[in-house]
């Protein structure tokens, strides 16, 4: 920690608990105790926070409780999670030993907290705002809190066992009764209150006052857009917050009309989406549908606003979309759907092969209970797709092996492998081709080629 220092830190991501103190008023003779609030913003990356060097945005009220408190430079949690991290801040113990490892799990709260020990200390306690823990607060005089991971607007409470819908956005209202609770308190005793907010958690909608706010606004490419996480642990490579891969243009980027938005999605499985975040929020049916419950707590006024806010985003994305999908079309981009066992699409890709044009396959890639072929690769026993070699021999089709692998920045080198003809043009003949110079290629970009499937026998 430093004191009164607006240091560069190197803290990446954080749900930001910030613990502020006054001296409550006593009796004399009687020691003095300090008033406690504790205030959470949940999923707050550190680059959102100018007290920790963002080029981004300026938060002068952080940047004032940093200087006149304690800034933190090099900190750690002990579960990443938002349910688990709020138990072990409650409890003062490891995930395995509160009993909440994950967001499905209901957290005990007969086990010993901090509240309850300030309580009984003679402390007037509350919570206020996202508990997201599956479970009624135990230690409290007064509690109100958002119902699973909440929703921004008209937010749906639990205030002392009673549900009711608050209207306006939620941070406003959490503030609200935060404030409230406040200037109702009794003031003959210490007070500690836990002040935690939904925002900026995904989809990040921001209030009325903010729409279009930052429309105008061009922001610098970030430094690790195209990192390729090299170096690193398999936690950095498998997390599920990458562009390109987990951001989808309904739920995120709100890319929808209200038209759109009007029509019907069903799901192919059944679950809680509060309780099975992982699961369910990269398909793309659950991310529309909780698009649509978020923008229907809005009223009328709001949504007229949102509507004539995100029109010209919406528009935007629609002129870009149609112009790369007529470029597909008029370069002749087609998909041949594959039939197992069927005969449609071996006669489709004869037909196209005919008119001497290619036909492009995923070499290295198979279905499951798909043809296979098994061979040895990087010295261990695998199995590659036996689809694209048998095709290449039924048909004596010639084989091009093709790689598009990422330089330094926005550079790309594409790699086009013509094998010599093999002996007989065999299935294995042209698969073994193939093994060799995929081998060639991943020995000089080995951190570009990931394969999730049983691949190594």
């Amino acid at each position: 920690m430093k004191n009164l220092d607006p240091m560069r830190c190197s803290v990446r991501y954080a749900a930001v608990p910030l613990t502020l103190a006054a001296l409550a008023g006593c009796s004399e003779g009687q020691p003095r105790r300090p008033n406690i609030i504790v205030m959470m913003t949940d999923d707050h990356t550190a680059q959102a926070m100018s007290c920790y060097g963002s080029l981004l945005v300026e938060t002068p009220n952080l940047d004032r409780l940093a200087r006149e408190g304690m800034l933190f430079e090099s900190c750690y949690v002990s579960n990443a999670i938002s349910g688990p991290s709020r138990a072990c801040i409650l409890t003062g113990k490891y995930s395995h030993v509160n009993g909440f490892t994950d967001n499905s799990r209901t957290f005990d709260g007969d086990q010993q907290t901090f509240p309850k020990l300030l309580h009984d200390a003679g402390y007037q306690t509350a919570m206020i705002g996202k508990w997201h823990l599956n479970s009624a607060p135990q230690g409290f005089d007064y509690w109100s809190i958002l119902v699973g991971q909440g929703e921004y607007y008209s937010p749906l409470f639990i205030e002392n066992g009673v549900e009711r819908t608050e209207p306006g956005y939620v941070t406003d209202v959490i503030t609200d009764k935060a404030i409230g609770f406040l200037e109702q308190r009794d003031r003959s005793r210490p007070f500690a209150m836990l002040y935690y907010h939904k925002a900026p958690h995904r989809n990040w909608m921001p209030a009325q006052r903010h729409l279009g706010i930052n429309d105008t606004r061009v922001y610098p490419e970030p430094f690790n857009l195209l990192d390729d996480y090299s170096g690193r642990g398999s936690a950095a490579r498998e997390q599920a917050m990458e562009i390109g891969r987990d951001m989808w243009p309904e739920w995120d980027l709100k890319l929808m009309t209200p038209e759109e938005l009007a029509r019907s999605y069903e799901l192919d499985n059944s679950g809680d989406a509060n309780k099975d975040d992982v699961k369910r929020a990269n398909d793309w049916r659950s991310s529309v549908m909780q698009y649509q419950a978020a923008y229907n707590r809005m009223t009328p006024g709001e949504r007229a606003a949102w509507d004539k806010a995100y029109a010209p985003r919406i528009a935007e994305y629609r002129r870009i979309k149609n112009v790369m999908d007529k470029h597909c079309r008029q370069e002749g981009y087609k998909v041949i759907p594959v039939n197992e066992g069927g005969i449609e699409s071996i006669l489709r890709i004869k037909e196209v092969l005919d008119r001497r044009e290619y036909v492009c396959f995923q070499g290295d890639r198979f279905v499951e209970g798909g043809a296979t072929a098994p061979v040895t690769f990087m010295g261990r026993k695998a199995l590659f797709p036996a689809g694209p070699f048998v095709v290449a021999e039924k048909f004596r089709a010639p084989a091009v092996f093709y790689y598009a692998m990422r330089e330094r920045g926005r550079r790309y080198r594409f790699i086009f492998d013509i094998p010599e003809a093999p002996d007989g043009k065999t299935p294995n003949a042209v698969l073994g081709s193939y093994v060799r110079s995929l081998e060639a290629v991943v020995r000089r970009y080995p951190q570009q080629w990931f394969n999730f499937y049983r691949f190594w026998s």
